[in-house]
């Protein structure tokens, strides 16, 4: 501003103030605010992150699949199994926020395998392992409700 000279002073205890006086030939209006007072917050700038995606691990038996994430300034959540899907959700930690864009939930299906050799099948909610069963085998079903067990 023309007319006007700013000077700083230090930082004490997170305070600066801001004095301002007239140049040569000006004045100030009577009553004129002369000083201001600023007061660092002294808060860090946020880390941004970009949630990377879980990773599932097929594990044999009805909705057992594991869903893992980890990364650092990410919060990941993960829901119940609901008729064979998974959602997993992301939030930042405290001191991060997540890039302008940045894909923050994933629902997974369940991935019947990781069973053996062993061929997996579904009928309605059902889920039933084929393979070959001997004489005096039990043969375990199992559903959601439950186990059902069949044999000795």
């Amino acid at each position: 501003m023309v007319g006007v000279v700013y000077s700083t002073g230090a930082w004490v205890d997170g305070v600066v103030t801001v004095s301002a006086v007239p140049a040569e030939g000006f004045v100030f209006a009577a009553g004129a605010v002369t000083s201001w007072s600023f007061v660092d917050v002294n808060e860090p700038c946020p880390v941004v992150v970009t949630p990377v995606a879980p990773v599932v691990s097929a594990v044999c038996g009805p909705a057992n699949d594991v869903v893992s994430a980890s990364m650092v300034g990410v919060v990941y959540s993960t829901g119940a199994w609901v008729d064979g899907v998974v959602t997993v959700s992301a939030v930042p930690a405290e001191g991060f926020v997540f890039a302008a864009g940045a894909v923050t939930s994933w629902s997974f299906v369940v991935a019947v395998s990781g069973c053996g050799d062993a061929t997996p099948s579904s009928v309605g909610r059902l889920r039933v392992m084929v393979g070959v069963v001997s004489s005096g085998d039990v043969v375990v079903f199992s559903t959601p409700a439950g186990r059902l067990e069949h044999g000795q």
